[in-house]
């Protein structure tokens, strides 16, 4: 017999997704780091049927980006979190922002 595998289906729910997000921000405002986070994609569309969180994290300073993502890290133990990170250049040279109409959740 082959083996099945199985998905794990997580009811997600827009408000408790950015209520844990703020989580994370207030774990993160002692180390001041300059980031912005924003919430894009299916959660944004439609999160009854969306299969992660994409997250996306634009950053100044890559010596914190390690202790950002392991904030965010954390978070994924409970939630299918998609991060991606850009520098506030390389969102400027792409405009992902506005590309994937994302929705800012935190600026610190």
């Amino acid at each position: 017999m082959g083996r099945t595998s199985r998905k794990i289906k997580f009811k997600m729910d827009l408000e408790t997704i950015i209520q844990e997000l703020k989580i994370v921000e207030s774990n993160l405002v002692s180390i001041k780091p300059s980031i912005e986070c924003y919430l894009f994609g299916s959660i944004l569309t439609n999160p009854q049927l969306a299969n992660d969180i994409d997250v996306l994290i634009l950053y100044e300073d890559n010596r914190l980006l390690d202790i950002v993502k392991h904030e965010f890290n954390l978070l994924s133990t409970y939630y299918p979190i998609h991060l991606s990170c850009f520098t506030f250049s390389e969102q400027r040279e792409l405009n992902f922002v506005k590309g994937q109409k994302a929705l800012k959740i935190f600026s610190l």
